[in-house]
């Protein structure tokens, strides 16, 4: 007699697995069944590749007509310029509420909590900072950029049980804040974080970003990620030395964070 066919888990259940988030009792019942199940071993190998391309490399430079109509799409925006801070408003003392790590990824800082939400965020979500012109150029730390220099996200998102939101802001030698994302336009207004699509693969957001007369010399992009919303005035209101990205971690503990340090120069 033939026992009753046993269900295939859904493909939530089947992701779970290979970002290893499941009680180990459960996690070993699911791989004796993907085993011996070639529907879920494929549906399992392919929620592994796409943890595996969230790990490798960013984009490579994209070039040729096909990208050039990809660029031409990108809308142009200026990074509406925020009020400097003219005065230090004195020592700040503050307890880190996770331990911290600063690994480099792409040359870029990125601050993650040991054993923390933050290390599940980074299975799902990344983001680079690319410069363009005729094509996208990936940014490192380290990189002279010219002050004319448009500037574009790229992110991947795995995540398709909860939303992921991103904001990302440059602060010049003068420690004006230039906002990436979201757009900021009138000091009136208070965006919050942009909302990210599910992407399997690097993507760029649709709008480039020409800085708004910013100060020559050293500049620092951050970029946040996370599961919760944010508002520009929460970054506006903090003082110059905890926009650092290791000061954002501290505020934001389950973010994902990342600092690219460039040096900028005079357009010609």
């Amino acid at each position: 007699m033939i026992g009753p066919a046993i269900k295939c888990p859904d493909r939530t259940e089947l992701a779970a697995l290979a970002d290893r988030e499941l009680p180990e009792r459960r996690a070993d019942h699911l791989r004796a069944h993907v085993a011996g199940c070639s529907v879920c071993t494929e549906t399992a190998r392919v929620h592994q590749q796409l943890i595996s391309d969230l790990r490798a490399p960013a984009l490579e430079s994209a070039t040729g007509p096909i990208a050039a109509k990809i660029l031409a799409r990108l809308d142009t925006q200026s990074a509406r310029r925020s009020r400097p801070w003219l005065l230090a408003s004195g020592a700040f003392a503050l307890a880190a509420a996770a331990t911290l790590v600063v690994s480099r990824t792409g040359d870029r800082e990125t601050m993650q909590a040991r054993g923390g939400h933050e290390d599940l965020l980074a299975r799902h979500a990344s983001a680079n900072l690319y410069t363009v012109r005729d094509r996208a150029k990936p940014v490192m730390s380290g990189s002279h950029v010219l002050s004319d220099a448009r500037f574009v996200v790229g992110y991947r998102n795995l995540d398709r049980r909860a939303r992921v939101y991103l904001i990302a802001f440059a602060v010049d030698s003068a420690n004006t804040i230039h906002w990436l994302y979201p757009a900021y336009e009138r000091p009136t207004d208070d965006p919050q974080s942009i909302d990210l699509p599910v992407a399997d693969r690097e993507t760029l957001l649709p709008d480039s970003i020409a800085l708004e007369r910013p100060a020559l010399g050293p500049l620092r992009v951050v970029i946040v990620i996370g599961h919760a919303p944010e508002r520009v005035r929460e970054i506006e209101t903090l003082p110059p030395e905890n926009l650092a990205a290791d000061r954002l971690r501290v505020r934001w503990p389950d973010a994902l964070i990342t600092e690219t340090k460039i040096d900028l120069g005079r357009a010609l």
